[in-house]
């Protein structure tokens, strides 16, 4: 949620749209609920392109190859630990158009609804390590960044306008958002 905040006031172009959605489909006299997830298409591919752009963890936990394995050219011994670069699959160019960029369009089609996740999408990792809490984080992520962007708004605090909202800090094996002071204010 700190990557939510820190990227919507970073872009409040992007944040208007959200709150725009959930005004619309959603309105002010009830809470989200996950029903409402087909009918939010583009908040639902900004909260994606937050789990992109804001990559947690850059490497997923180890797995190990159970024989010998060729990838790449590359021959790699059974038995033997690998790490997957989620956050450099996260940023190819050759998945994402200008990953560079926090555009939710990256999870968006042409007419507007959800796409299919490119294989370069894993911000829960993969496989039998795969994060066992994906379904539930995901549903908790939608229905709390709903709710927030359905009553608040978020904003860089005056003096800060310049700051940039979207760097990082990386701390051992995780990257987070930097601290920042950010303007609350009730939606009305």
């Amino acid at each position: 949620m700190h990557w939510c905040v820190m990227l919507l006031c970073q872009y409040p172009d992007i944040q208007k749209k959200v709150g725009e959605e959930v005004d619309r489909i959603v309105g002010r006299d009830r809470l989200p609920s996950l029903d409402d997830r087909e009918k939010l298409p583009y908040t639902t591919a900004t909260l994606y392109e937050v789990m992109r752009f804001g990559s947690i963890l850059p490497m997923s936990v180890p797995h190990a190859t159970s024989k010998d394995v060729e990838i790449g050219g590359y021959d790699i011994p059974g038995d033997t630990w690998v790490l997957v670069n989620l956050y450099s699959m996260h940023y190819d160019g050759k998945l994402w158009d200008e990953p560079q960029k926090f555009k939710p369009e990256h999870f968006l089609d042409e007419t507007g609804k959800v796409r299919l996740h490119p294989e370069g999408f894993l911000p829960f990792s993969t496989g039998r390590r795969v994060c066992l809490g994906e379904s539930l984080a995901k549903a908790e992520l939608f229905l709390l960044f709903t709710w927030l962007f359905q009553h608040y708004r978020f904003s860089k605090a005056a003096g800060l306008e310049g700051e940039d909202y979207s760097e990082s800090i990386s701390i051992a094996f995780t990257c987070l958002p930097r601290d920042h002071k950010v303007m609350v204010e009730k939606r009305f």
